[in-house]
């Protein structure tokens, strides 16, 4: 196929253009791929499900019998093993599931250590 030469420049232009536009839009501007989209989705999805049952957490261990006293036991440890803790004794568990899901017994730990 033969291009004239007085339109050539317009064709080297507007090549240059959509290049110049996608390189900055995807370091600068801020677009992303449809995977790295849904990457991101899922891990704000999975921390804001954590941070709900993290308050369930946190609700159950304050019903318990002589709640003030746990939590000052629960503080003398270890975030570690605040997390297991509460993970062995069920707090971290929501009714209904077998076991916690992962990051619950952090997340409700940190809650906990937080609170006077």
């Amino acid at each position: 196929m033969a291009v004239s030469e007085s339109l050539r420049p317009a064709l080297l232009g507007a090549v240059a253009g959509a290049v110049i536009v996608a390189l900055a839009g995807f370091t600068v501007g801020g677009w992303v791929t449809k995977g790295s989209a849904a990457a991101m989705a899922k891990t704000t999805s999975d921390e804001a499900v954590i941070v709900a049952l993290a308050d369930i957490c946190v609700h159950q261990f304050n019903g318990q019998p002589d709640a003030a006293g746990k939590l000052a036991e629960l503080k003398a440890q270890s975030p570690y093993q605040q997390s297991m803790a509460l993970e062995t004794a069920g707090f971290a568990t929501v009714p209904g599931q077998d076991k916690p899901l992962m990051g619950v017994g952090l997340a409700c730990a940190n809650k906990l250590s937080a609170a006077s």
